[in-house]
This record gives C-alpha cells, structure tokens and sequence, in this order.
C-alpha cells in the first residue's frame, strides 16, 4: 500500500496555530475533558444490548518506523509548519521537538467495545466517519438523545497530543475497516505552493483517501472487533495519569458505574513493569471510598467531597414523576432524583447527569422550605424525549443547560416553548422532591432521661434494659420509641472509658440540624456539639466519640436490609454489640444473615445473649456497614462498640 502524508492546496489567506476547538479543552482540565467527550461519544456509539460499554486506555511506545512514512512524509511538513510559525509559538515547538526527539514515540490509544464504530464513505458528512475524522464543527446524531456525536469535543483528543496528531482505525458492523491519519497544526508552505493546516495520513492519491482493506492497515493499529480506536501520538500526561484518569471517571460516570453499563481497562507499558486496573461495578466502591470518603475540613468547598456521598445516594429510593410533552404524551419517568443526608458537605448539592454523565452541581439554597444543610441529590431522566431536549441546552463542553441554546436548535415555536420550560420543571420538581424526603426527619425529638442505664455494654449485657425508660414529656401509654417502628434515627455514642465499654448518649427520632463550625447544646446540657459533628463532655477528657444513623433499606417479609452510617472522630477498628430494641424496653437478638463493609463480609459471632460483628473498620468520618437480617420485627438496630482494637 502506498501511504501519503499531506493536505489540500490552500488558493487564499492562511490557518495559524490557535486552533480556537482544541484551545476550548486545553484551557481546563485536559484530562477531564478528554476522557468526557471520548467517553460520551463512545456511549452514544454504544450497541443496543445489555452489555456494558467497554473502553481501553492504553500507553506504549512504538519505534516511529511503524507509523506510515512518518518520517518521509509529515517531518517534512512538521518542518515547514515549524519554519513558518516558530516565533509567534515557540512553547509548543519546544515542547513537540521534545516528544519527536529519539526513535521511539509515545503513544495513548483510546478504544472502545460493544459499540458500532464509524460508517459512511469520504464524502458523506451525514455518517459518523467523516463527522468524526474529517469534518470540523458537524456532528453526526445516531439517536436523538445522543449528545451531538463528533461535533466540536472531538477536539479534545488532539489537544492531548504534544504534536496535535491522531490515528484513527475502526471496524464497523458491517465489518467494514477505516484507518485515516489527522494532523491538525497550521498552513505551511512547501515547494512553491500554500497548504491547509488539516494534514491528513491516507492513500497517495490527490484524494489522500482512507483505507478501507484491513491488510493494508498497520496491524499495530489494526482492529478486531467492532468499535473505534483513536491513537494520540506523543500524549501529555503526568506519571499518576490512570490514578486522574479513575478519579474523573469516577466524578463524571458514577451512574454507569453504578448501574453496571462501563467497563474500563487501563494499561500502562511505559515503564519496564507493566501496569493494568479495570474498573467497573465491582470495585468502583472501593476506589471511590479510598479517593474521595476521606476529605479533610478545610477542603469542604471542594467538590470532591460530594463524590462519595452522590455515590451512596443512588443506593436510596428514588423520587419519580412522569411529565406530558406539548401534545399531553406521558413521558415516563421524566424526572429522577436520588437523595442522601450527609453531614460532611455542610450544604445542599444537587448533582445533574444526562445519560450518565455529570453536567454540572448546584447548590440548591435554603429557600422555600429547604432548610436542611447536608443535602446530596443525583438527577437523571429515563425518559429519551427529554434527554433529548437536555442534550441540546448543553454547550460544547457539556457542562451547562442553557435554554437559550435552544432558539438555535429548535424551529417549531411551541416545541421550541415547551423544551425551554423544562429546566423550570425540573428545578421544581427537584425542590418538591427535596421537601418531601426531608418531611421523613420531620417527627419531634425526645431524650431518653436513663441513657446511661440503656446504653450500659457491662459484663452482664442481658441487664441493659432492667431499667424503667421513659421519654421526656411521654405518658407511660407512649413508651413505644421510632427504635421499634424503624424509622431513620440517630444515636450519640460518647465513651467515658475504654477500660469500662460504658457509653453515654442520647436518642432522638430525627438527626440533630448543624451548623458547620459552630457548637450546640443537646437537651441535657452536659454535652456540647463540635465542629465535626459528634460530642464532647467538660467534665472527661480525650473521650473517643462514635455517632451512628440506622436507615431500614429493604423491608420483606422475613428479611430486612439496613444501611448503619457510623460517624467517628477517630480512626479505630471496634467489635460491635447488635440488637434490636423491643416493647417496654425488651432486648431482641436478631439472626443476621450478612454483614459487610466494603463489600468484605465481617464475621458475625452468634449466641443466646448476644450477636457481635468483629473487626468493624471505623474511618475518622463516616464509615458504611451493610446489615441483612432475618427477623420479623421492623425494630431498628442499637450498636454498641464492645472492644476497640
């Protein structure tokens, strides 16, 4: 096969290095806006099946002889580029010297699986090859909620490339290979003639074609399964470059993560040792926890710290609602919203996904009703005609929904009417929403006057409840607690010694409201709040503190699922007393079927006076225990911290 390097005759005026689409990534985050715009096409790609969305990313270096007549056909052309535009961009000059000097290349290659790859010939820009490779400014739309396929974000992968170049390579369903070269630097002149700043790698014809034989493709970069492959020569990346690269995915598709619709390989040959992760449902949990539960006080404006909380928001019931299109069609869960309680943010973040993808968060101010400060909610629509309208309120960057988008777009005017009233719907529905899971903590607070006595974990623990209990302001006809109707609570836990195992605290029906940074009272006056959300006695010192929720999760006939949130101030592994609080403050063992704790099963010690979970991990913050319990009471679940280790 005859290969060629080149690009069209320029007849007037001339391209310069400021390539305004690629400068629209590499001014924020490159690597973010890489692998969003990468992975969105790739989703909207995607086969219609149950299988996952599959994506290598993959660093290796080839010796430069492999990639076709590079050395003959675009040096020549680098040098002439280089020659014309030195002085007004010597930093990038500088710096693709740098990636070009030896006879090896770096190369990133992007591949994706379980998706169509491109189709269409050269010159047919309604199909996704040419919107994809040849094309600037058009995007093809495979679906109509597909998020505008290879239009200005395709753009994104040169600027990741230190010599604006990329090689794509696809087989499609059809089975029809495509291999096409791109190089996107500036007009340059060579042997008397004026060229385009699009250089193309393809046959050596006028045309520069694509190649469409797969044996005359470089099997470096040849394909064997449907799908496309992008190969960015000479990429700018960090040594921690798959550690960023898990974190943004992370971020910006915890919902496909979640939901177990991608699959991501990396793959780094750059060093003498190998290194390979996947990450997908089975352990994004994991990589979560470790990178973003842990955020420090001082960084609570960061968004990272609601990463982990949006996260284990979609573990809870969703709110819904349908929503009529402007011809009174029922649009099908329109609206979805997931919401979590989480003290760590200090405020309320709603977080808007389309298709999976996180567009952006806002904070959703205390107005109206909505006065609760740790709020974590997820929107989504599962509605294709709405994604639809979404999708063209979003930008290039998609990272916005701008309504005025829309009269560009749009050129019915009652669509155009209805499509820019969706935002407002959605913000109320959001609002609505909101209230009405804030209306579960709306029941009054009570404190238990003997919690000493109730709470006591003494050599004898069947003795816990010998005390008469009572609630303040509670007739003896109203000695049923929210601890038996299983309700969402929260228990302060304050060790006034770890040689005793003796805890002290109060119970109340609702979580306390706090004020970041400030400290407040609880009802006996012998405690104060503290900055980190647990409690603090003036009369003991160096008190370790544990604060727990209990959320019933799954309620069946004979099995129940619980979500206990522990809170501690320090780090420490405990064993941990459990039971389930009865009628006039009886003691009930209940069987437990599983206890886990990111994803580990924790060993679970049975016997006729008690049940103890051992080897509970407890982070400085909030630490997750997962509980399966067969029982037929809908009591909730007591802890207490037995040994601490």
């Amino acid at each position: 096969m005859n290969y060629r390097w080149g690009a069209e005759i320029k007849k007037k005026g001339s391209d310069g290095m400021a390539n305004a689409a690629i400068e629209t990534f590499r001014s924020g985050n490159i690597m973010s806006g890489f692998i969003r715009e990468l992975l969105q096409n790739s989703q909207d790609a995607r086969l219609e099946n149950d299988n996952p969305l599959e994506v290598t990313v993959r660093l290796f270096s080839i010796d430069k002889s492999e990639i076709p007549v590079f050395k003959k056909n675009w040096f020549p052309i680098y040098n002439a580029v280089k020659k014309k535009w030195l002085d007004g961009y010597p930093g990038f000059f500088e710096r693709a010297d740098e990636v070009l000097s030896g006879e090896k290349i770096s190369v990133l290659e992007y591949s994706d699986f379980n998706t169509s790859g491109l189709s269409g010939s050269d010159n047919d820009d309604k199909k996704s090859f040419s919107a994809c490779v040849l094309s600037e400014g058009n995007s093809v739309e495979k679906k109509n909620d597909a998020g505008g396929s290879y239009g200005i974000g395709k753009n994104a992968v040169f600027g990741m490339s230190g010599i604006r170049t990329v090689l794509y390579s696809s087989l499609n369903e059809e089975g029809e290979s495509i291999f096409q070269g791109v190089s996107k630097l500036a007009s340059y002149v060579q042997d008397g003639n004026s060229y385009s700043s699009r250089i193309y790698l393809g046959q050596k014809n006028d045309d520069l074609s694509s190649i469409r034989t797969e044996v005359e493709i470089p099997s470096i970069f040849r394909r064997h399964k449907s799908g496309l492959s992008q190969f960015i020569l000479g990429p700018e990346l960090n040594s921690d470059w798959i550690k960023d690269l898990v974190s943004i995915i992370i971020k910006n598709y915890f919902i496909l993560l979640h939901q177990n619709k991608l699959v991501f390989r990396f793959i780094d040959e750059s060093d003498v040792e190998k290194k390979e992760l996947t990450l997908d449902h089975s352990n994004f949990e994991d990589h979560a926890y470790q990178t973003f539960s842990d955020i420090e006080e001082a960084d609570i404006s960061s968004k990272s710290v609601h990463v982990w909380p949006k996260i284990l928001a979609l573990k809870e019931q969703p709110f819904k609602e349908d929503f009529q299109d402007k011809k009174g069609k029922v649009l099908h869960n329109a609206f979805v919203i997931h919401f979590l309680n989480d003290e760590r943010t200090g405020q309320n973040i709603v977080n808007y996904t389309r298709k999976g993808m996180l567009i952006y968060s806002e904070k959703m101010h205390s107005a109206g009703g909505i006065g609760y400060l740790n709020l974590i909610g997820v929107f989504y629509s599962e509605n294709k005609d709405v994604n639809a309208v979404l999708r063209l309120m979003e930008p290039a960057t998609h990272d916005a929904w701008k309504k005025d988008l829309l009269s560009d777009r749009i050129k019915n005017s009652d669509d155009l009417l209805w499509a820019e009233s969706l935002e407002k719907q959605i913000k109320e529905f959001v609002r609505a929403s909101a209230k009405k899971f804030l209306g579960d903590f709306s029941h009054t607070t009570h404190t238990i006057n003997e919690v000493d006595e109730l709470l006591k974990i003494g050599s004898n623990p069947s003795s816990v409840f010998r005390s008469k209990l009572q609630r303040s302001g509670e007739s003896d006809e109203e000695k049923e607690t929210a601890l038996k109707t299983g309700k969402k609570y929260e228990v302060d836990l304050n060790f006034s010694s770890l040689g005793e195992n003796t805890v002290e605290g109060e119970f109340l029906d609702k979580p306390s409201s706090r004020s970041r940074g400030g400290n407040q009272s609880d009802n006996s006056g012998s405690r104060t709040r503290n900055k980190k959300g647990g409690t603090t006695s003036p009369k003991k010192k160096n008190i370790p503190v544990i604060t727990y929720k209990c959320i019933l999760k799954e309620d069946g006939d004979f099995e129940r699922s619980y979500n206990l949130i522990i809170y501690s101030l320090n780090p420490m592994v405990a064993d941990i007393e459990l039971y389930q609080a009865g009628d006039r403050g009886s003691r009930l063992l209940p069987e437990i079927i599983s206890a886990t704790q990111m994803r580990n099963s924790l060993k679970v010690d049975h016997s006729d006076e008690s049940v103890i979970i051992r080897g509970v991990n407890l982070k400085e913050g909030s630490s997750n225990l997962y509980l399966k319990i067969k029982s037929l009471s809908k009591a909730g679940i007591i802890l207490q911290p037995t040994k601490i280790h």
